[in-house]
């Protein structure tokens, strides 16, 4: 889905962000994991985002190699509130975005620093300091 050499590029960044926000509000948190990764995030020609992950695709648990894609907070089979489900999915779209976005020195200098931050925000190892839905709903450049 995305090439890794080049990293995603910025436009195409604040498309998925725009899109994924609709994608994010409805995940639901008991069917599945809240885990993005590259290839369970599907990026249309027109900027549109689908999460695709089923509750099956994992079994009892994501694959120890994309556990850097799971919110630190996350815990198998913990009832979370939507709150907290919100903000892992959102740690999860951030952790990835910015990996494809920032594969290389030189995709990293094309970001704006809004973005740049945005993405920080969305992946804060605190709860309470990361980005919430609203947030990204309000940021102005997205």
């Amino acid at each position: 889905m995305f090439n890794k050499g080049h990293g995603l590029a910025r436009v195409a960044a604040l498309r998925a962000m725009r899109s994924s926000r609709k994608e994010l509000h409805g995940a639901s948190g008991d069917s599945c994991i809240p885990l993005v990764t590259p290839s369970t995030l599907m990026l249309s020609s027109r900027g549109r985002v689908k999460l695709c992950q089923s509750s099956t695709v994992f079994g009892c648990g994501p694959p120890a190699h994309l556990a850097g894609y799971l919110a630190p907070e996350y815990r198998p089979n913990k009832q979370c509130t939507d709150t907290e489900t919100e903000k892992m999915w959102i740690f999860a779209l951030g952790e990835t975005l910015k990996r494809v976005t920032l594969t290389c020195h030189a995709a990293t200098l094309r970001l704006s620093n809004d973005l740049y931050q945005v993405l920080m925000d969305m992946t804060k190892v605190h709860v309470s300091g990361r980005a919430s839905l609203m947030y990204l709903l309000e940021v102005s450049p997205l």
